[in-house]
């Protein structure tokens, strides 16, 4: 298939799309990675302890196991909550172009490019496309939203042809988000 000229499509981020485009992004470091099996490690570990020590755990300790279990995905929900909370730009809708120029993102407020020099790599996983432009930041397009406009394959040829470095799926199809 021919890239073609342009491509534009609107996407909408309801929270449940933007949270796991956030998770994405975190587990795309090793450092975060880490950080995050921090947590529920510590959670284990005391659960060790009070094994081997034979002492009853409590309603205090089990609350504190919880915590560490649930510490990291509570907190990223609760930020990312509180940043649409505060900027209704960031819950969109957003209208995205792409073409030889570039990126452009655009939404009630805003209009940004990202020349395609700027764009150091695109992967494709766990539902979306990022578009790296930074080490852990990146525009994002779910690809179900893309598909649904019938977008998707298009944006996926003309990516292939303006950024170095892509990482797509090849069969066509799109991963159950």
């Amino acid at each position: 298939m021919d890239a073609p000229d342009e491509v534009q499509v609107d996407v909408v981020f309801p929270f449940s799309t933007a949270y796991r485009a956030t998770l994405n992004i975190i587990f795309h470091s090793w450092l975060h990675i880490f950080l995050w099996l921090l947590f529920p490690g510590m959670g284990l570990w005391l659960l060790v302890l009070w094994l081997v020590y034979h002492e009853p755990i409590g309603l205090g300790g089990a609350g504190l196991v919880l915590l560490c279990f649930l510490f990291c995905p509570l907190t990223t929900a609760l930020a990312l909550w509180n940043s649409r909370r505060r900027n209704s730009v960031a819950r969109g809708p957003f209208a995205y172009r792409l073409n030889a120029l570039g990126m452009h993102a655009s939404g009630a407020m805003f209009e940004v490019t990202l020349k395609w020099p700027a764009i150091r790599c695109v992967r494709e996983r766990g539902g979306f496309i990022f578009l790296y432009f930074a080490p852990l930041k990146a525009q994002c397009l779910p690809v179900v939203q893309l598909q649904a406009a019938g977008q998707l394959q298009r944006v996926r040829c003309l990516l292939a042809q303006q950024v170095a470095d892509v990482r797509l799926r090849e069969d066509g199809a799109s991963p159950a988000a």
